[in-house]
């Protein structure tokens, strides 16, 4: 049993000062940190989920969900026509509700670098500033009117016993013509 009481199947070492900064060069490591003791990875993702949970709430600004509810409202009302001085009114909404929902990830992700800086990225959403590691292959298959000219049609018997008795003719044609040279 570690000291927090999981089990240490979760206690491990932190990457090195120096890993961290030549594999991640745009994250800032955790410099306070004694990496040369075990830690409860766990209970370091509980915390950074928990203040993550913490930034996804509006700290006194109006949240996702009720600028949602004044978007919906507003084009009902636009619909049903009870107003008619709407026009700026729904692309402002709509900016406030991308701002409000670039403001949360940026939350989000600010509760995550704490995280990062011990153990590195890999969990959690991800970076702006990640690094590309692998790039995508994109593999494009033929429509299936492609795949269905392309498959090979099987003769069926009666065919195929007369490609066999074409295909003997010709090789004894064949056999017969330098037999009289």
């Amino acid at each position: 049993m570690s000291s927090c009481g999981h089990s240490t199947i979760f206690c491990f070492l932190p990457p090195t000062l120096t890993f961290l900064s030549e594999n991640f060069n745009t994250l800032i490591p955790n410099t306070s940190i004694n990496r040369r003791h075990l830690r409860c990875r766990l209970c370091d993702l509980l915390d950074t989920q928990a203040l993550a949970n913490l930034a996804e709430t509006s700290q006194g600004l109006e949240s996702e969900a009720d600028i949602e509810k004044q978007i919906l409202e507003l084009k009902e009302a636009i619909t049903e026509g009870t107003q008619k001085d709407t026009g700026n009114a729904l692309p402002r909404l709509q900016k406030k509700m991308n701002d409000a929902v670039k403001a949360t990830d940026q939350r989000i992700i600010e509760a995550w670098k704490g995280h990062w800086a011990i153990w590195g990225p890999g969990e959690g959403p991800d970076r702006a500033d990640e690094e590309v590691w692998d790039v995508e292959i994109e593999i494009e298959f033929p429509d299936e009117e492609i795949k269905a000219e392309e498959k090979v049609q099987i003769p069926s018997e009666a065919a195929g016993k007369a490609a066999v008795k074409r295909s003997i003719k010709a090789s004894a044609d064949r056999s017969s013509k330098k037999s009289k040279k």
